[in-house]
């Protein structure tokens, strides 16, 4: 229809560039399996790091010691929607993270726009890493802070910036993911500590890929780092790792305060199910218990990389999330396509998630894979590189 031209025209050339992009009706199976058009697969593509969603022990031995819930939620949490539940989880994060406060959102992309332009005022700066989440990119336009976005992980760039550019402005807030979600890799948070400290800056990290999978207990990076305290807003998220829905900040009290009067996507959000919220504290509190997973996630991680660059693959990541690069568009639906004639579930990502040019198969491994299952993988992954 002529009224539509606009739209069709643009679906057009997402197909032709191979960019086109469909929802899969999925169902989870026990173990790493996803079940998808009435076949079972190995799931690569999944975010259950800690193989929680899996889990059929955990959530029954959870179903079975429930006590009376409300399974809804029908207000905002600064009107009725602010039950008891949201008081618990929140002083479970307290007590894990060892900071004064925490809060709780209804997903890390709500956090993410509402904070960012809560915090960022005019007047102020935002130093941004360019390969940061597109839910970051947004609350840094949304802020009325000018922004500096630096190449990816150049934080000598960063120095010399704020050296010659910090004494104009009032707060900078240097912000950032801990674990990139495309190419996996790690920011250099001690450095960025340094930063802070030479240049008055804050910093914003979040931990969404970190959180589960790396620290002592699984609070992520900013634990295996020893810097939880020197992070002024850590955030993160239920719905990765943690196999939840939600996601959540801890900062000192001050901050705390002022974000909940000042955040709109708090204050102007339905507050989460009480049910959600029990099932989300349920899974922190066996958090630090789960060492075996994510000393099990490391060595598939280190496997699987090993046996990927033996074979000549491009590679990134050094850890549970690992991409191979593959550059075009359609050439990357191929491969997938062909790995899921193999039984591996493994999507491609591409454009504008990620830049022209770097298509790839992203793979987010799972604790509950085996060794077997990797190699099934690499064996399958067959294309001139």
């Amino acid at each position: 229809m002529l009224k539509y031209k606009t739209y069709t025209t643009e679906i057009n050339n997402l197909k032709e560039s191979g960019n086109f992009r469909e929802l899969k009706n999925v169902s989870f199976n026990e173990g790493s399996e996803i079940e998808f058009s009435n076949k079972n697969y190995i799931n690569f593509s999944g975010n259950d790091y800690l193989g929680i969603a899996g889990n059929k022990e955990l959530s029954k031995l959870f179903i079975d010691n429930l006590t009376s819930v409300d399974l809804t939620s029908v207000s905002s949490r600064l009107l009725s929607g602010n039950e008891v539940s949201y008081l618990e989880l929140e002083n479970t994060l307290v007590d894990l993270y060892k900071r004064d406060s925490a809060l709780v959102f209804s997903s890390g992309y709500h956090l993410n726009i509402g904070v960012i332009p809560a915090i960022a005022l005019k007047g102020d700066l935002i130093i941004s890493d360019k390969l940061n989440h597109a839910s970051i990119v947004d609350g840094v336009r949304l802020s009325g802070a000018d922004v500096f976005r630096f190449k990816h992980a150049d934080l000598n760039k960063v120095d010399d910036y704020l050296t010659k550019n910090r004494s104009k402005y009032n707060n900078v807030w240097i912000i950032t993911e801990s674990v990139f979600s495309m190419d996996g890799d790690f920011t250099n948070l001690k450095k960025l500590v340094e930063l802070k400290q030479n240049h008055s800056a804050f910093i914003y990290l979040d931990e969404a890929h970190g959180v589960g999978v790396l620290g002592d207990n699984g609070l992520g990076l900013a634990e295996s780092e020893g810097l939880i305290k020197d992070v002024d807003i850590l955030t993160g998220t239920f719905g990765k790792a943690l196999a939840s829905y939600g996601a959540f900040l801890v900062c000192d009290s001050v901050l705390n305060e002022y974000l909940i009067n000042k955040t709109r996507t708090l204050i102007f959000t339905t507050a989460l199910p009480p049910f959600q919220l029990k099932w989300t504290n349920n899974v922190l509190k066996h958090l630090p218990s789960m060492k075996y997973e994510r000393e099990k996630l490391t060595e598939l991680s280190a496997y699987l990389i090993s046996e990927l660059k033996n074979k000549g693959f491009n590679v990134v990541g050094n850890n549970h999330i690992i991409s191979i690069i593959i550059g075009d568009s359609a050439k990357a639906v191929t491969v997938s396509e062909s790995l899921l004639a193999n039984g591996i579930f493994a999507l491609a990502v591409r454009p504008p998630t990620v830049s022209v040019g770097t298509s790839r198969i992203r793979i987010s491994l799972n604790a509950n894979l085996t060794f077997e299952n990797i190699d099934l993988f690499v064996d399958a992954l067959k294309f001139d590189n």
